[in-house]
């Protein structure tokens, strides 16, 4: 099979799975063209490069396709007239006391908002199923590529998890009316450093890795932590949330690392490559875990109860999505008894004060997922 053939019937499909209308004739001549462009800039590179020119070829139509997929797959919608399946999920976004909700919120906008987050669950679901999905939470499974393997794995990991982590947490910790909203990392002792760039300079000097790349890895501070390949000069840029904790913006510096540590092992392989974006984040997290454990090992402990709290919202999300008839309050009351210590308490609505959780539906469970799954092993080999 040519280089067109193989990239044609990769794009193909990503095109079908999000109903994307194309031509055979012009789908194989942007892929033909790309590939052009791929090789003529592969080319100009200074060496050595990060890249195998295969892996780059691959990289340049990955990220050229999937911002023309992204571009087309952008619908306008009409807020005064949104579509059958979306008019609740708007109506809760809407609302300005819903995006303000608290403990100190009156009970009877926060009865009010219980009700009408449940609609936005159910219509959710409704959503999936008019794109031929089973639910809600199926759909997010396959766009996300965690596999029903990974997934089933992780449902027969929670109770193990919540085992070994539950014994970190003690009575004092907070109200659980709150934790939904808390960050174990950033409450956690303050790290050493005057700064953020205090601390790259002392790691920069510990880490062989980062020592050997840091002149072609670019930091900067930004709305989020995330990092990614350019393409265009073979580098690597690094974003730092500038809005959290130097704790937390230590802990995010150390798992986008593990993303550019495992992403250039892959790179210089010759060969294409389409790696699952699940499968990608699983293997950062394990090198993430690595890295805290031996250069920061006094934040493995909040890490492991801020994982803890991810893993609880997410799960309350998918019992929810499995089970939207339940009554919300009492499920949310049974996984903080659950997870955390045991107080008893038979009713708790502090999900309501988590706007990932009301507006960012399981937007979480690629993470929930892979870091349940990795921690176990972690735990495993600890105690051996």
């Amino acid at each position: 099979m040519n280089n067109l053939s193989y990239f044609y019937n990769i794009t193909k499909s990503k095109y079908e799975k999000k109903g994307i209308f194309y031509k055979e004739k012009e789908l194989k001549k942007t892929i033909d063209n790309q590939i052009l462009k791929a090789n003529i800039n592969f080319s100009k590179l200074p060496t050595p490069k990060f890249c195998s020119q295969k892996a780059y070829i691959s990289i340049w139509i990955n990220q050229e396709i999937s911002h023309d997929i992204a571009t087309k797959s952008l619908k306008t919608i009409k807020i005064n007239n949104p579509p059958e399946d979306l008019k609740e999920a708007i109506h809760f976004f809407q609302k300005e006391s819903y995006q303000q909700l608290s403990p100190k919120t009156n009970k009877s906008t926060l009865v009010l908002a219980t009700q009408d987050f449940i609609k936005v669950i159910k219509e959710k679901n409704i959503f999936a199923k008019n794109r031929g999905y089973k639910s809600y939470l199926d759909m997010r499974l396959k766009n996300e590529h965690i596999s029903q393997t990974e997934y089933q794995l992780f449902l027969k990991n929670i109770n193990l998890f919540v085992l070994k982590s539950k014994k970190y947490f003690d009575k004092s910790i907070f109200p659980k009316s709150q934790l939904s909203n808390i960050c174990f990392v950033c409450q956690s002792e303050q790290l050493p450093y005057k700064d953020f760039n205090e601390f790259v300079k002392i790691f920069s000097k510990k880490y062989p890795f980062f020592k050997k790349h840091n002149n072609k890895i670019k930091i900067s501070l930004s709305d989020s932590s995330s990092s990614e390949y350019i393409k265009e000069t073979d580098t690597f840029k690094i974003n730092i949330n500038k809005n959290i904790t130097l704790n937390h913006q230590v802990v995010d510096f150390l798992h986008e690392i593990g993303h550019i540590d495992l992403m250039i092992k892959i790179f210089q392989k010759d060969s294409y490559t389409q790696p699952n974006s699940y499968i990608l984040e699983k293997m950062a997290i394990k090198k993430e875990i690595d890295l805290i454990k031996k250069y920061l090992p006094e934040m493995l402990i909040p890490k492991i109860k801020y994982v803890s709290t991810t893993i609880c919202r997410t799960l309350f999300e998918i019992k929810l999505f499995n089970s939207p008839n339940q009554n919300p309050n009492i499920l949310y009351s049974k996984l903080l008894n659950q997870f955390y210590i045991d107080e008893n308490i038979n009713e708790n609505n502090g999900y309501l004060y988590s706007k990932d959780i009301l507006f960012k539906n399981l937007s979480q469970l690629t993470y929930t997922v892979a870091y349940c799954n990795v921690f176990i092993d972690f735990f495993s080999k600890k105690h051996n």
